[in-house]
């Protein structure tokens, strides 16, 4: 269990005894949904949500948006507050400055753009009688706006309180007084809690429709609050327990720190523009490099900026281009870069030198240099890498991108040999450290990538069949599945406790998350845990038998025992662990 982690889950349960629930879930809900200030579902949900739909829209007046803000406390309650505020929104450039920072949902601004709309909203109406600026009041203002257009990246940002929280969860940063910077901070800091197994197990279920940055924002404004006499005297109390906890560093029965999509975002824009996800098979990794595309999108819904779907004409002002090819032991520099291909002419058949993939993508980078564009390099380690890659090594140096580089093939007519790798351009690899192939990726390649380690989560299990998208609204089959699932892992989890490269070799956490439905019908309790006995049977235990067979595994037990049942791992009886498993999951 990470710190994070670790401080929101004390936190409910120092809340749960204080107000004598009976569960976490019945803390989280009250917290949302019953606490007397109603910050989430009384204050940002209804104000968040109407401002999204009218900064959508092309012919918002000003107007319409102040009458939608003024005396709300999210943009700063105090009078001169609402004075700054009124006087910023009659000034008819406002709207003009509110687009460009917005950019209509399609393009998160950076700290330049967001401290450049400050500079100019201070001097258009956030300042005092004397012409003092009121940067921390614009700062807020633009927050909210970008906390109701981009609600995965944004939140209300208020420093005060974002700097005690900070505190509370134990970070080692701390907001910054560049406010570009500081209400970009304050986004991944959210989706570093919205990402932790306690918010995905007790606030995403009972809030699904909530986006988690505003669950967290009232969150926050709770727990800058929270000393206040006015605040609930329980929550006062809860808080004031939980501090320092994070000091103590994370408790023995987790499994080890969550990476998500926010911080390989943020190694890929400020260390290194390639990167290698590793761990063993079922951990995530894939999954997550896709999150990061759905991250800088600002949206699940990716298909539409993939490279292929988007043909010749490519606007300019996309959130992100991205595309996935996978490497195997055949591929090679003319699969990936460029290669000669076949052309029929009247004169007979003429080859052509022809860009592949990486070639496309960075000729498109160029094009668009606004645009990230991102290459996921699916199982990266299971082709040799040299010859793929060629002299594009000397390109992928992180001070080299930008600069032509010589390719063995040139295109068009006269032949253009020159290639570069756009700093927009970026690489995300998967690679699988159970593969023995990895020994393929040689020191000279493995310099330019920096490796992010994606393991395995028992957490994740348990969060999986907690999440009301998997039940269907059906949360008695989730109670029942849900914790002997978890289980069934932990227990399979263990046997490779001790080993040396455990991490390499363990089995993921995506073997055990099997849906409630199939090809859009819900299934019966007892079809949905024979899918999982299914997933066991044929899929984990051939595993554990392969790496007995290869001598990774030392642990030679011919069965595994969870909550006093016994399951057989010897491949010839996978059948009958398939019922046994299914029986269990099943049975009252």
């Amino acid at each position: 269990m990470n710190q994070t982690d670790l401080v929101l889950r004390r936190l409910l349960e120092e809340l749960q005894h204080r107000k004598g629930f009976s569960t976490p879930h019945e803390a989280a809900r009250w917290l949302v949904y019953e606490h007397p200030w109603e910050e989430v579902t009384g204050v940002r949900q209804p104000v968040l949500r109407q401002l999204q739909e009218i900064l959508l829209r092309e012919d918002f007046t000003l107007d319409e948006l102040h009458d939608r803000l003024k005396g709300q406390t999210i943009v700063g309650g105090h009078s001169s507050v609402r004075i700054r505020l009124k006087r910023f929104l009659s000034q008819p450039e406002a709207k003009d400055l509110i687009q460009d920072l917005i950019k209509k949902g399609t393009r998160p601004p950076d700290a330049e753009t967001i401290n450049r709309f400050l500079d100019q909203a201070v001097a258009l109406g956030f300042h005092d009688k004397e012409g003092r600026p009121a940067r921390s009041n614009a700062a807020l203002f633009a927050s909210v706006l970008l906390a109701a257009v981009y609600p995965d990246r944004f939140v209300d940002f208020t420093n005060k309180y974002w700097r005690e929280a900070s505190e509370f969860f134990g970070w080692d940063e701390q907001p910054s007084w560049n406010y570009g910077e500081a209400l970009i901070w304050a986004g991944k800091a959210a989706q570093r809690i919205a990402q932790t197994p306690t918010y995905q197990r007790y606030f995403a279920p009972i809030a699904p429709d909530i986006p988690a940055n505003w669950v967290i924002g009232g969150l926050v404004y709770l727990l800058g609050n929270a000393d206040s006499s006015a605040n609930d005297p329980d929550f006062r109390e809860a808080v004031q327990a939980v501090r320092g906890i994070a000091a103590e560093g994370p408790s023995n029965g987790g499994s080890g720190t969550m990476i998500g999509p926010v911080e390989v975002w943020d190694v890929l824009q400020h260390h290194n523009p390639q990167v290698i996800l590793q761990g063993p098979p079922g951990s995530g990794k894939t999954y997550l490099a896709e999150r990061v595309v759905q991250y800088v999108a600002g949206t699940p819904d990716i298909a539409r900026y993939r490279l292929a779907e988007l043909g010749d004409e490519i606007p300019d002002d996309l959130p992100v281009i991205w595309e996935v090819v996978q490497f195997h032991p055949s591929y090679a520099y003319e699969d990936f870069v460029r290669g000669l291909v076949t052309r029929p002419r009247r004169e007979g058949v003429v080859f052509e030198v022809e860009d592949r993939i990486l070639a496309r993508a960075a000729a498109v980078a160029e094009r668009c240099p606004q645009t990230p564009v991102i290459l996921i390099l699916d199982e990266i380690n299971r082709a040799d890498l040299a010859r793929v890659l060629g002299e594009l090594i000397y390109a992928l140096e992180r001070d080299r991108r930008g600069e032509p580089v010589r390719a063995q093939y040139g295109v068009g007519d006269p032949p253009d040999h020159t290639l570069r790798l756009p700093k927009n351009l970026y690489l995300i690899g998967t690679m699988n450290t159970a593969d023995r192939s990895i020994a393929l990726v040689d020191y000279a390649i493995r310099r330019r990538f920096s490796f992010l380690s994606v393991l395995p989560q028992v957490e994740v299990v348990e969060a999986f069949y907690q999440d009301p998208r998997q039940h269907e609204g059906r949360p008695e089959f989730a109670d029942r599945l849900g914790p002997r699932v978890t289980a069934l892992y932990r227990a399979v989890y263990e046997l490779f406790d001790g080993l040396q490269d455990a991490d390499d070799i363990r089995i993921g956490h995506s073997y055990f998350l099997v849906k409630g439905n199939r090809d859009g019908e819900l299934l019966s309790l007892r079809a949905w845990a024979d899918a999982v006995a299914f997933r066991f049977a044929f899929e984990v235990v051939p595993m554990i038998a392969e790496y007995r067979k290869e001598r990774r595994l030392h642990d030679g037990r011919g069965e595994i025992e969870v909550e006093g049942q016994r399951f057989s791992l010897s491949l010839n009886r996978q059948r009958e662990t398939r019922a046994a498993v299914r029986d269990w999951l099943a049975s009252e």
